[in-house]
Formats: structure tokens, sequence, C-alpha cells
């Protein structure tokens, strides 16, 4: 199992370093666009490819150490993959703000003060179609070595997707800055160009601001150490418990309270027994089979029991 996990640990160090080199590229190619165009949607996506990158070399150290152990940290440090998700997620937020201040203040000026900057597309298409490409090829090598450990990794599951997403955004910057550019500079459309830059931006934010706040929402709860509500992970291990349970009928599942920190799940089932006579040893009998049911699955999940009787409760 310990080989397993280096192996895991290796290849996921791999493919997040090819990502961290190209993410860097993007974001150094989508700041010099920026400087030399001052349209704020390059502001968002060169800063987007920069977050990136950083948090390709965070996901490797933390790969690395999450599970390690301490005297101060006895249990791991798991904390640290939703510490880093709640910053990025922030970070990302905060930069949208910024962009969309940017954006409305652009559209203010141009509509009640009659001023503005014409758009210059200069070589943003090429640019745009380069970054589709290396979004799309990034997404492909996240999943590629991402099967290679047979989808064991969920921060390579999630940077595929993500890049995936980001691919399709540059695409759609691309086909936007190529409709305006058929549009042409004088009477009724001129404005399109003092107000591009602007739209394109807002609609940059609707389309991307769900996954950020998404994001820094469920960070958060899990470094709150708040319970799982929803989703594939809750429902799968509920099930599990509900079918082991078939086979200790005098035990009753009274409630299941499922703590997701990165890796790390903390599964507290409270239960009471049908005949008061029952022995201990039927408990932990039960949590010894879950145990080893969901070890096939969740390597890093412990099973806490809480026996209910007469109001009391008992923590085995």
């Amino acid at each position: 199992m310990e080989i397993l996990k280096n192996t895991d640990v290796k290849v996921e160090s791999k493919a997040l370093l090819i990502g961290f080199f190209i993410n860097l590229f993007m974001g150094i190619a989508g700041w010099y666009m920026f400087l030399t165009t001052d349209i704020d949607a390059l502001f968002l996506d060169g800063n987007f490819s920069l977050i990136s990158a950083l948090g390709c070399i965070a996901a490797i150290v933390i790969s690395k150490y999450s599970d390690k152990k301490t005297k101060r940290f006895p249990y791991g440090m798991h904390f640290l993959e939703p510490l880093y998700a709640t910053l990025k997620g922030f970070l990302s937020l905060a930069l949208i703000v910024i962009a969309g201040f940017s954006a409305v203040e652009k559209l203010y000026n141009f509509l009640f003060l009659d001023e503005g900057k014409i758009l210059e597309m200069g070589d943003i298409l090429y640019y745009s179609l380069l970054m589709t490409f290396l979004c799309f090829l990034l997404s492909f090598v996240f999943g590629a070595y991402n099967k290679k450990i047979d989808k064991r990794s969920t921060m390579l599951g999630v940077e595929s997707k993500a890049s995936f997403v980001d691919g399709i955004i540059s695409l759609g910057l691309g086909v936007a800055i190529l409709l305006i550019t058929f549009l042409p500079k004088e009477g009724n459309t001129l404005f399109v160009y003092y107000i591009g830059d602007a739209l394109i931006t807002i609609f940059l934010i609707i389309f991307t601001i769900r996954t950020p706040i998404e994001a820094f929402k469920d960070s958060f709860t899990e470094v709150m150490y708040g319970t799982i509500k929803k989703g594939k992970v809750k429902n799968h291990i509920e099930n599990m418990i509900k079918s082991e349970n078939t086979h200790f009928e005098n035990l009753i599942i009274n409630m299941v309270n499922i703590h997701k920190m990165g890796k790390k799940l903390d599964i507290i089932i409270n239960i009471s027994v049908r005949n008061e006579n029952s022995s201990v040893r039927e408990i932990l009998d039960f949590k010894t089979k879950l145990s080893e049911n969901l070890y096939e699955e969740y390597k890093n999940a412990d099973i806490g029991i809480v026996l209910e009787k007469n109001n009391l409760q008992i923590k085995q």
C-alpha cells in the first residue's frame, strides 16, 4: 500500500510540474497582452493562469506533506489542502471584483462622461487560439496522468476539468474578438470598439464567478470542520453504512455525520440497540467490518461510533 501511495505522489507531482510550466507561460503571456492592449479580460485570464501555476506548486507540496504526522499534528496535516483552496478562492474572487469594477468604470465613463479608449485588438486573436490549445492540452495531460493511477487523484481530476473550462473561456474570448473585428469602426457599430473590452470582461465574470465562489464555500466549510451535506461521497458512504447495517439487525443507525478535510474523512455514526443485552463486541464488529469496506476506496477515513442510550452518548 505504501508503494502504491508513493507511486501516486510521483505521478501527481510530475503532472503538476508540467502544469506549473504551462500555466506560468500562459500567465506571462496574458500579462504581456494586457500591458500592450489594456484589456481587462486579459488581466483576468493572465492572473488566473498565474494562480493556477502557484496552485500546482502548492499541490505538489500538499501531496507530500498532508499525510505527514508530527508531534504537533499527530493525525497529519490534511488541513493544508482546504486552507490553500480557501485562499485561492478568495484571491480569485478578489481579482474578479477588481476586473469587474474596472469594466463598470469604463462603461460609466463612456455612457455618462463621453470618455473612452478605442479597443485595439493587436494579436489577441492569435493569443486566444494559443491559450485555447494549451488549456485543452493541459486538460488532456492531467487526465492522462490520472488514468495511469486509475483516477485515484482528486487533484488531477479537478485540475483536468478546470483546464478544460479555461479552454472553453479562452475559445469564447477568441470568438468574441473575431466577431468584433467584422464590425466596421464607424457609424452605429463604432461604440462596440469603446465598450467591447468591458462587455467581454463582464461576460467572463458571469461565466466564471460561480466556480471560485463554490470552491471558497466548500473549502472554508472543510477548514471549519463542517459536515458534508450532499454529493457522491456522502451518498456512497451512507449506502455502504446501510448495506453493512443489514448484517447487524440489532443496531439502529440514528444519524451519520461526515466531516471532510482534504483527503481525510471522519465519519461519526450515532447508533442505538434494539436489545439492551447486546454486547459491545457486536458494535466493534460492525465498526471493524465497515472500516474494512471503506478502506478499499477511502484510505484516510476514520470511523467514530456514538452509542445512544437513555439520552446519554457513549463514544467508541
